[in-house]
């Protein structure tokens, strides 16, 4: 949902999509990426020898990348706890030059809310779900919805697929557009076209 909104804000031509995204979001400026660490296990950062642009950001070749995926990651988080002074968030890559599943759709989300003025909740609800109809897709669900909640299913050995236990989970603190949203089956099945 978070790339359907930010594309229709490049119909809607309020974004561009190979325009640098720090114009809108100034924490998407100067990136810095981690070329690795020295002997003390220092990280050794330069800068980005491009700007981040919404099609790096939405094909997740921004740069950034989640810790679970990248073990330089991990060991940087440990380093910059040590050193305030260390960019939160580096680039483990220029942009455009390498695929890597990370926190990109968060600051796609982040560009949807500056560009419209908008949470990202509500443009969603204003702009994709409610147009749609789909009246059960939300960050947070009510009571009543929990009930009808899109639930996850594993396969068996034997090939069936099982229903898994959902866990509930408590609202959440921060809207990201990488990732939060539950749906009921019926909003799954109509944004599948099925229904």
């Amino acid at each position: 949902l978070t790339s359907v909104a930010a594309l229709q804000l490049v119909e809607r031509g309020r974004i561009k999509l190979d325009e640098p995204a720090a114009r809108l979001d100034p924490e998407l400026a100067s990136p810095q990426v981690l070329d690795g660490f020295d002997a003390r296990g220092t990280p050794q950062l330069r800068a980005a020898r491009k700007p981040i642009t919404l099609r790096h950001l939405l094909t997740h070749t921004s740069g950034l990348s989640y810790q679970l995926w990248d073990t330089n990651v991990v060991r940087y988080g440990k380093a910059s706890r040590n050193d305030p002074a260390l960019p939160r968030a580096p680039l483990i890559s220029d942009p455009d030059t390498r695929w890597a599943y990370g926190a990109s759709l968060d600051r796609v989300g982040r560009l949807v809310e500056i560009i419209s003025g908008q949470s990202l909740d509500r443009y969603f609800r204003d702009h994709i779900l409610g147009p749609l109809a789909m009246n059960d897709t939300a960050f947070s669900l009510a009571e009543k919805q929990h009930a009808r909640r899109a639930s996850l299913h594993l396969r068996k050995a034997d090939g069936t697929l099982a229903p898994q236990p959902l866990v509930r989970r408590k609202e959440p603190k921060v809207i990201s557009g990488g990732g939060g949203l539950y749906s009921t089956a019926n909003d799954v099945l109509r944004w599948l076209g099925w229904h």
